[in-house]
């Protein structure tokens, strides 16, 4: 376990919410995996697990949340193609904000 680092996640991605999850991390396993929990809207955990591959790392995220709102909790079967297409905005936003730090990261050998 280490030592807890907490703040407020603020993704770049369409939201009918103004409340923002906070999240901490709650365990690090460097340069494997990580884990941090979400409290907001969404509740719950997530797992980045890294793993190298043919020269690549591949990143895997395991993403276990429930809607903490009881309007989301009753809407989230009606709106679950929403929730799925704004998760898959994120994810490639997320990838052209890292893969260029990844990149660098390797040429720089860090």
């Amino acid at each position: 376990m280490c030592s807890s680092m907490s703040g407020t996640w603020t993704p770049r991605t369409r939201r009918c919410s103004k409340r923002w999850p906070t999240r901490a991390l709650i365990r690090l396993e460097a340069p494997r995996e990580f884990e941090v929990e979400v409290d907001g809207d969404l509740r719950g955990r997530g797992v980045w697990t890294l793993s190298a591959a043919d020269g690549k790392v591949h990143v895997r995220f395991d993403w276990r949340v429930k809607a903490d709102r009881p309007v989301l909790r009753i809407l989230t079967p009606v709106l679950r193609p929403l929730f799925r297409w704004n998760h898959n905005v994120a994810i490639k936003r997320a990838i052209v904000g890292l893969e260029p730090y990844a990149r660098a990261q390797q040429r720089s050998g860090t």
